[in-house]
């Protein structure tokens, strides 16, 4: 198995079990689960700003036959990325008001939830066109 296939998976995977963590949290009422689903959209955000600071979306970190043309996969991803970023940079005030229990929490809490959607959709498309 290529290594580079978690730059494709583990994102996918944090953003599910965010979403499910978080969608449970709020129909079963219990906290414990929403605040868990933040806690995975900031890891996510962690491990992505991690694997950009760490060059790994690089254009030679790629193997050779999953390019085609100028639309790298890596080229590809990164906007996927650079919004599981801003998930995290969403999920922290959400989290914040979440533990205070502040309505406002759930306007953060949704829209963190829609740009790593954006991100997994954008994943799929790369992995689509590959």
């Amino acid at each position: 198995m290529n290594g580079n296939v978690f730059l494709y998976t583990v994102p996918q995977w944090f953003v599910f079990s965010a979403l499910l963590a978080t969608i449970y949290g709020w129909v079963e009422e219990k906290k414990a689960f929403s605040i868990i689903g933040l806690a995975i959209f900031i890891a996510l955000s962690v491990f992505s700003f991690y694997t950009i600071a760490g060059g790994y979306l690089a254009p030679g970190s790629m193997p050779a036959n999953l390019s085609c043309g100028e639309a790298t996969p890596e080229k590809a991803i990164l906007p996927a990325y650079l919004g599981f970023v801003a998930t995290g940079l969403l999920a922290v005030p959400g989290l914040v008001l979440e533990i205070k229990n502040k309505k406002l929490a759930r306007v953060f809490v949704v829209i963190a939830g829609l740009v790593s959607l954006f991100g997994f959709f954008v994943i799929v498309g790369a992995l689509k066109s590959t």
